[in-house]
């Protein structure tokens, strides 16, 4: 009987645990929920290249099998812009840069029949038939300027007929003429292309003052493959880390329309300058870059040579100073203007095509 209570005191404590074991079951399920985390996604960090890029107009994009070329105009601040070929993969493309214009040919790695394209002939040959159409559009006069890169796959090596092919084309002294220093092989790994992998870019950036512009080129990296700067006359200033082998003059861009003549001392001499159909239909006096009119009409070379017999020239400013008119060539599809010699200014014909030279 004396341990009645002590029973009584455990069956409550028992009876209690069993009221409370439902909530002490079913507290935890919310207290301690499981957490799972999503899969994190792979991105490709936008940068520069690939901000540029998104920049590019269909007229600036070069597609797969065909190459182009603009002009570039290193005097006018207004004229800025971006030029690339269309995403790559395995292609193979050339890119040629100076001050005065861009070319970029875009050829692709194979042709039905898995027959890879710079080891076929045919290709070859199409592909330097399409380049070398795009390069007679820009001026290449300047050729320790001009930098040019060949990319490819590597499927490619630089003993490929057409690798030897572009190559020859760029550094051939009757093509393009460029130094072989200047010319760079840039292999690349072949993919599924995605960020930088798959892009290049050249990006124009004249001055607002248009004195002159900075090229930028990227080939698969933010970081530049090329920087070049030249003046107002697309001279190059400097390009890269090394200074180029020819630096551009103070820059004062000379029209035809306004050119300026100071007097000059009467022992300076004036050289008669002939007429040469259909650029130069008229003789006039060249004196110190400076186009003046005949003192006497030529008949015998000793009349020639007196017939420039100026003593002091005049201060004038005037367009076109020899007086010649302006000359129609519908063989070479323009109008020029003679002003020095050997020198015409010269305006293309709209909707005229040039007669082909043999």
């Amino acid at each position: 009987m004396h341990n009645l209570p002590t029973l009584r005191l455990c069956l409550t404590f028992l009876l209690g645990l069993f009221l409370l074991a439902p909530q002490v079951i079913a507290g935890p399920l919310e207290a301690f929920p499981v957490q799972t985390e999503a899969p994190t996604k792979q991105l490709h960090k936008r940068g520069v290249l690939q901000d540029l890029y998104g920049t590019v107009s269909a007229a600036n994009k070069v597609n797969t099998g065909t190459a182009k070329s603009w002009e570039l105009y290193p005097d006018k601040g207004d004229k800025a812009a971006v030029y690339a070929p269309s995403e790559f993969y395995g292609c193979s493309l050339v890119v040629i840069v100076n001050g005065h214009g861009v070319v970029i040919g875009h050829f692709a790695q194979e042709k039905p029949g898995n027959v890879k394209c710079m080891e076929d002939d045919a290709s070859v040959k199409l592909m330097i038939s399409k380049l070398e159409d795009a390069e007679s559009l820009v001026d290449v006069d300047d050729q320790a300027g001009t930098r040019a890169w060949i990319v490819y796959s590597d499927d490619t090596t630089t003993s490929s007929p057409g690798y030897k092919a572009i190559f020859e084309n760029l550094n051939d002294a009757d093509r393009m003429n460029i130094p072989k220093d200047n010319i760079t092989s840039t292999p690349y790994r072949r993919g599924n292309g995605g960020g930088n992998s798959d892009k290049l870019v050249v990006q124009w950036k004249p001055k607002d003052d248009n004195s002159g512009a900075t090229l930028i080129v990227y080939i698969r990296s933010d970081t530049a493959a090329f920087t070049g700067t030249y003046d107002c006359n697309g001279n190059p200033v400097t390009g890269g880390s090394r200074l180029m082998a020819r630096v551009g003059p103070a820059c004062t861009r000379t029209v035809a329309s306004a050119i300026t003549v100071n007097p000059i001392p009467a022992s300076s001499l004036c050289t008669y300058v002939a007429p040469r159909p259909p650029v130069i239909n008229a003789a006039f006096c060249s004196c110190s870059g400076a186009s003046y009119s005949l003192t006497s009409i030529p008949g015998t070379p000793v009349a020639q040579s007196s017939s420039c017999a100026y003593t002091a020239l005049p201060s004038m400013t005037a367009s076109n100073l020899n007086g010649a008119p302006p000359i129609t060539n519908l063989e070479a599809c323009q109008v020029c203007t003679p002003y020095a010699e050997n020198g015409a200014d010269c305006t293309k014909i709209s909707d005229c095509t040039p007669k082909p030279t043999s």
